[in-house]
């Protein structure tokens, strides 16, 4: 499948997923991060996933 037939085959799963969720949420954690100043890069993701590339430590 080339690039273009993939994005399309995704936008039109994630229409489908959304009208028709195979689970439905029925609470949302809180949840929080704390940071560090010297932390430089860092962005929140949902999920508690850590994606940690172009994070650095400034000195």
């Amino acid at each position: 499948i080339d690039r273009e037939e993939r994005g399309r085959l995704y936008t039109e799963l994630m229409r489908y997923m959304k009208e028709n969720p195979p689970f439905i949420y029925l609470y949302q954690p809180m949840t929080f991060e704390a940071v560090n100043k010297k932390v430089k890069g860092y962005r929140p993701r949902p999920a508690e996933q850590y994606y940690l590339k172009g994070v650095y430590i400034e000195e």
